[in-house]
């Protein structure tokens, strides 16, 4: 997916400025027959047994029931939705990149259908975002006071 979306940096009750920030988001899923911990303990072991950071996929997260691994520098998180489990399977443009969808753009290359996932069976999903682009856009001038958004919709190279 190839996601941009406007967003603001505050400065108290209003905006002092706007951005776009665009970057391809990446959403792969797979079912398993492991266990969380079986799943964690093993991405570990291939990498560093000793040690409870992955260096491709950041740090363990033991205290958060859905995340396996978060790696807050390269955007990337790896999942694990057990059978029963309270886990959602993640949408192609979900996570902390959308603040608000009126002010969203998304091209879909390639994606998948949340409905059609299998939940009778374990799944560990890997997330990746990549930022390629990061636009100041300031304040619209009509609104300087309130500083309002330049643009009402992100704009994405065709």
């Amino acid at each position: 997916m190839d996601v941009c979306v406007l967003d603001h940096e505050d400065a108290g009750w209003f905006a002092k400025s706007w951005h776009q920030d665009c970057r391809l988001r990446y959403v792969e899923g797979y079912a398993t027959s492991l266990t969380r911990d079986a799943a964690a303990r093993g991405i570990l072991a291939r990498e560093d047994p000793l040690s409870s950071r992955s260096p491709l996929f950041g740090t363990a997260a033991w205290d958060r029931p859905c995340a396996l691994f978060l790696n807050e520098k390269h955007s990337a998180t790896v999942l694990f939705h057990g059978v029963g489990g309270d886990c959602a399977v993640p949408t192609p443009i979900g996570g902390p990149i959308i603040t608000d969808v009126d002010r969203l753009a998304v091209k879909e290359f390639r994606s998948f259908d949340p409905a059609r996932v299998d939940n009778r069976q374990n799944q560990i999903w890997l997330i990746l975002d990549e930022p390629y682009s990061r636009e100041d856009l300031g304040c619209d001038v009509s609104d300087v006071i309130f500083c309002g958004s330049p643009r009402a919709t992100p704009v994405q190279a065709p």
